[in-house]
């Protein structure tokens, strides 16, 4: 960075931090001088708007007026002249001196413009040509604007000619319109004896009508209104300057309590910063020291796979041989020995059995989070069938009778559904009473899962062991009433979870049992 970069930026730096310090110390001054500037440009604002509006509704009003002066004329001409020209009646410009005339339509124009200037308003109405008749001694322009109005509206005649200016000392709106030349009027103008100029056409300009409006009087109601509004916003700025300086003053000392309270938290907040940084470096020892657990526990659990899958592979050959021979000592030998010596053969024989049958269970499983399928659309419809087929023959020899709801399409692994659905059916008709089983299959949809409900009519479930069930190798009846290892329901629930959903049971003894157990919908 060069020097010059380097003192620039030292200069706005320093005069930032001045800049906040006046703002600091001189607050109430910059709020008096900003509330004045404020209140300075919402009156000229005030007084630019009202300007604009007082010379619009002069406009508006005036050009009403211009409008309604033609339309009388027009009327008049009309209705009053071309009646009583034909019973007689002259109409000329000198009709006070004679009886039985009436004025010209431009003269009565000419006289209602005088009525009206002798009134308080000081409206004018005047009418005047570039081709006046020769008695009209002022028929002709007077000024500079009638010169421009009537240059104008004989380009434009179809637009108003319109200025702001001072009027005798007061100031107005002149308005003026182009006096239009009538169908009535034409032949009269062309024949007239004094008629300056004798091929007038329809439509042809003929002079100017003008609209004096003087606007001093509502310029002065204006300004005294604005003095008002100004002397009351100041009123209100005041008020508000004092209320402003309360409350400053009230800032600045809960400013300074805030600044010690500050400062006490910032020497307890080390403190505790101290504190957490020794917590956190603890933390940090404890995070490693139970990620190396993890790591070993996880070492730990795939040995403990790797040899649950050798020891039961390993186990189930000899178990085949103890069985096989067993077998084979009790039919070569059957009767030849004594009673106690058959039971004994049978109880070995049984044993063995029953054993391949545990080792099969704890593979499944240990199996159901190692050896499962990713996650895919699987058809309710579809699993539930596979489960029946497994369960043919002991549906059949039963007479079980399972029925069920259209099931929706979830997302899991569809091995696993079907080993859950065939867990629970199998239960329902190995837990029978004296009823034909029924088992009946349901599911809804609720909050993106699906409930699906597995319903028998056995024996029913005592409620306070309904949460022993699931534990492994957990039995509530003897082997002899219910063969089985105990881990079915196990195996249910660890297939449950890891589809993320939670199974429950309800039941009551003799009355059936309905089981719940919720997977994500596809």
């Amino acid at each position: 960075m060069s020097p010059a970069t380097t003192s620039v930026g030292r200069r706005a730096s320093n005069a930032r931090r001045l800049f906040l310090s006046l703002l600091y110390e001189h607050t109430i001054l910059l709020l008096v001088i900003l509330l004045c500037a404020s209140v300075g440009g919402v009156m000229w604002q005030l007084s630019r708007l009202s300007s604009q509006l007082i010379r619009s509704a002069a406009l508006q009003g005036t050009s009403l007026y211009a409008s309604a002066i033609d339309e009388f004329r027009t009327l008049y001409t009309s209705e009053v002249v071309a009646r009583l020209r034909s019973q007689g009646i002259e109409v000329t410009h000198d009709y006070k001196t004679k009886t039985h005339a009436i004025p010209l339509p431009a003269t009565l124009t000419i006289e209602f413009g005088k009525h009206l200037s002798q009134g308080e308003t000081g409206l004018q109405v005047r009418l005047y040509s570039d081709y006046p008749f020769p008695w009209r001694k002022d028929g002709g322009p007077h000024d500079d604007f009638e010169e421009a109005a009537l240059r104008f509206l004989r380009e434009h005649p179809d637009q108003p000619f319109t200025r702001f200016e001072d009027v005798q000392g007061r100031a107005s709106l002149r308005y003026a319109t182009a006096d239009r030349m009538r169908p009535l009027c034409v032949g009269c103008h062309n024949t007239h004896p004094d008629s300056p100029k004798t091929d007038w056409k329809v439509g042809d300009v003929r002079g100017v009508v003008e609209v004096v409006r003087p606007l001093d009087t509502v310029v002065a109601k204006s300004r005294a209104g604005l003095q008002d509004t100004f002397l009351f916003m100041l009123g209100l700025a005041g008020v508000g300057v004092v209320g402003l300086s309360i409350v400053i003053r009230k800032l600045r000392h809960v400013s300074v309590e805030l600044e010690q309270k500050v400062e006490e938290r910032t020497a307890e907040l080390s403190q505790a910063t101290t504190a957490l940084e020794t917590q956190y470096r603890e933390l940090q020892q404890t995070e490693q020291q139970l990620a190396q657990r993890a790591e070993e526990l996880g070492r730990s659990n795939a040995e403990l796979e790797q040899f649950a899958y050798v020891a039961s592979h390993d186990l189930q050959e000899p178990l085949r041989m103890v069985a096989s021979f067993t077998q084979l000592l009790g039919k070569r030998y059957k009767g030849r020995l004594d009673a106690d010596a058959d039971e004994f053969i049978g109880y070995a024989v049984d044993g063995a059995t029953r054993m391949q049958q545990l080792i099969n269970d704890l593979l499944a499983y240990s199996r159901v989070g190692t050896r499962g399928k990713e996650f895919a659309p699987t058809s309710g419809e579809a699993v539930l069938d596979r489960a029946l087929q497994n369960l043919k023959l002991a549906i059949e020899d039963s007479g079980a009778v399972v029925t069920h709801d259209p099931l929706p399409t979830v997302l899991g692994d569809e091995g696993q559904l079907v080993q859950l659905f065939q867990n629970l059916i199998g239960n329902a008709v190995k837990f029978r009473g004296t009823e034909t089983p029924r088992v009946h299959v349901s599911a809804e949809s609720r909050d993106g899962d699906v409930v699906f409900s597995v319903r028998d009519n056995g024996i029913g479930i005592d409620p306070q062991f309904t949460d022993r069930i699931f534990l492994i190798f957990e039995r509530l009846h003897q082997q002899e009433q219910y063969p089985g290892t105990g881990i079915g329901l196990a195996i249910c629930q660890k297939i449950v979870q890891r589809h993320g959903g939670r199974i429950e049971v309800e039941s009551q003894p003799g009355k059936g049992t309905t089981f719940r157990f919720t997977v994500r919908a596809a």
